[in-house]
Order: C-alpha cells, then structure tokens, then sequence
C-alpha cells in the first residue's frame, strides 16, 4: 500500500467509520466527522492517561510527522 497522503486519509476515514460503526454503535455520518473526530481524540486521551503515555507528546509528534508529509507531497518528494 502506498504511503501518499491520499491514502493516509482513506486509512483514517475508514478508522473513523470503524470506530463510530463498532465502538459507539451509531450510523457513521460523514457530515459528523468532526463530532466524531473529538469523540475519538477523547477516547484516545482517556486510553492514553490510564496507561501513562504522554498523548500531548505523541500528538506534537503526530504533528510534526503531518507537516512533514505535507510539505512533501507539495514539493514532490
């Protein structure tokens, strides 16, 4: 599988209708991505306090990583 940022969105799409379909139960509504979006991040949060992970470093990390991927699929690379 290619690691372009097309299909990155697709894997997080599809992670996003996995968890609103199988963990919260609802109909996955593409219109509520956002609301979904933070109900997972919370989860996320929550996961990550219970087992000690410092979540505000992963995600500065994650962030760091998506700059990255951005600025080379402008620039080609």
């Amino acid at each position: 599988m290619s690691n372009n940022n097309e299909t990155r969105t697709a894997r997080a799409d599809n992670t996003l209708a996995f968890y609103v379909r199988e963990q919260l139960g609802e109909t996955y509504n593409p219109d509520s991505k956002d609301e979904n979006l933070v109900d997972l991040l919370t989860d996320l949060m929550h996961f990550a306090a219970s087992d000690n992970i410092d979540f505000e470093l992963c995600f500065r990390m994650a962030k760091t990583n998506f700059e990255a991927e951005q600025e080379g699929a402008v620039y080609g690379l």
